[in-house]
């Protein structure tokens, strides 16, 4: 029901609805069986029931020329195809709210290519029910959130429905907000068939939901670069597949997750990533350019951990769980992981590194959390490698070094070095717990 208004008569109430939809109404009194009328759909002057594409095409009209700071809701209840937009999905207009739901499917228009939302600055969309589906020739973005214009944020908010079935990005962010608390993002197959990207100025939240199945020579999960940001507090990112392959390079990889530089990505609570597959980094992959003549660079890729699991992740390389290692010649550190919380299990690596792979130009840096190694008991919990099933830690040196310890807000203090292991690491407050 909506919010209750003024009595209208004798032990009876008047209900107003406040956004459009299926509604029914319950009378009930004492020593009475409820009774429940027939489903009402409610529409309004701010409410478009689509079911097919000139529908669609008037409700974005609509909303394009409607002015500034609105709410509108789109309920899709067919199943229908558009062609792809290179522009403003909902016009330039500002401060509006479109909220899409309904059970329906909008699928890009065979043979076309872009994008069927694209979201720009200072508008908040919601997507609630709706599939959305593109095909496995488009290369473009299915879901485009925020612009270049610092200041100009756009928001994306997905409490349901799916986005599937495209050639490329699933969704990406650049100067936007994505919040994620539900739904999937799956089934995306080509070569950039990415889950999520997130790009400068973009902020990815995910409390909810799954990242699945998308597969192709450069496909992960989530890939942030450039000054993104991903806080993963909840939710699934599961079973991707990279099937980029460059014995010589190492600067692309993680099946779940890629960090690169200037990029930041924080993992904590419940949060999931599991059964992802890549050369290197199966679970989580960072890498960034190692500076000259400094200790540690400004273009530093930071993966903060003080939750949630990665598990049973595979890499054919090295770092079945996290891998770690930088880019070109420079000395500096370039990759930091902070585990203050969380497990690392059951990964496999078919070289080094099975829990977590630390290269050259890396730090790692343990508070609190397990990564279990080759004698742990339940065989399900294991990290497997050909050598070093826990932790591969490359020679310590002022910028790149393994090591348990504290941290009082940012300042950290070590109590120690991990040496590379086969063995369980699990540590509590920096000191090694048998």
């Amino acid at each position: 029901m909506g919010n209750e208004g003024e009595k209208v008569g004798t032990n009876s109430n008047k209900y107003t609805p406040t956004t459009a939809g299926s509604y029914t109404v319950t009378i009930s009194a004492t020593g009475y069986n409820n009774k429940t009328s027939n489903a009402v759909t409610v529409t309004g002057d701010n409410v478009f029931v689509v079911a097919n594409t000139e529908q669609w095409n008037t409700a974005t009209t609509a909303i394009k020329n409607g002015g500034n700071n609105k709410t509108y809701d789109i309920v899709v209840t067919g199943s229908f195809s558009i062609p792809g937009y290179s522009s403003n999905t909902f016009g330039n207009v500002t401060g509006v709210t479109v909220n899409i739901r309904g059970a329906g499917t909008i699928t890009l228009a065979s043979g076309s290519t872009g994008g069927l939302l694209y979201i720009r600055g200072n508008q908040t969309v919601s997507l609630k029910d709706t599939h959305l589906v593109g095909h496995s020739s488009n290369g473009e973005t299915l879901v485009e959130v925020g612009d270049y214009l610092v200041g100009t944020l756009a928001t994306f908010n997905m409490t349901g429905g799916t986005i599937s079935g495209n050639g490329g990005e699933g969704v990406s962010v650049n100067y936007g907000t994505f919040n994620m608390s539900g739904g999937t993002i799956s089934g995306n197959i080509g070569d950039f068939a990415i889950g999520v990207s997130v790009y400068e100025g973009g902020t990815f939240n995910m409390s909810g939901g799954t990242i699945s199945g998308n597969i192709g020579d450069f496909a992960i999960g989530v890939s942030v670069y450039e000054g993104g940001t991903f806080n993963m507090s909840g939710g699934t990112i599961s079973d991707n597949i990279n099937n980029y392959s460059d014995t010589t390079n190492n600067y692309w990889g993680g099946g779940g997750v890629y960090v690169g530089e200037f990029a930041t990505f924080n993992m904590s609570g419940t949060a999931v990533i599991r059964g992802n597959k890549a050369q290197r980094g199966g679970g989580v992959f960072l890498s960034a350019e190692a500076e000259v003549g400094v200790i540690i660079s400004e273009n530093v890729a930071t993966f903060n951990m003080s939750g949630g699991t990665i598990a049973g992740n595979e890499a054919t390389q090295n770092g079945g769980g996290v891998y770690m290692q930088r880019v070109g010649n420079g000395g500096a550190t370039s990759q930091i992981f902070n585990m203050t919380g969380g497990t690392i299990s059951g990964n496999k690596a078919n070289q080094s590194g099975g829990g977590v792979y630390k290269g050259a130009s890396s730090i790692f840096r343990i508070e609190k959390g397990t990564i279990y190694g080759s004698n742990e008991p339940n065989e399900s919990l294991r990290n497997t490698a050909t050598s070093n099933s826990a932790l591969y830690s490359s020679s310590v040196t002022a910028s790149s070094t393994a090591e348990r310890g504290t941290f009082s807000g940012a300042t950290w203090t070590s109590k120690g070095t991990l040496a590379t292991t086969n063995d369980t690491i699990n540590v509590l407050n920096g000191d090694i717990v048998p």
